[in-house]
């Protein structure tokens, strides 16, 4: 079974604020799906965006360090 997530617990789950998910999702950083008007973030997806960010990492940049710089 999937697990769904809203905007505010992924937010929790990364440390990083509300809008920072909403600017992921808008830019298409990390995957999500659209129901109705929500906005919901499987654990597929957050595994398939920390996979990503830690390919980054080994290359010398994370998108983490990137959006926490940001704040």
């Amino acid at each position: 079974m999937i697990t769904l997530y809203n905007v505010n617990q992924v937010a929790e789950q990364l440390g990083l604020s509300v809008s920072q998910i909403y600017k992921m999702v808008e830019r298409k950083t990390i995957p999500s799906l659209k129901i109705g008007a929500s906005v919901r973030i499987s654990d597929d997806h957050i595994n398939q965006f920390l996979a990503k960010c830690e390919g980054k990492a080994t290359e010398g940049t994370n998108e983490l360090e990137l959006l926490h710089a940001t704040r």
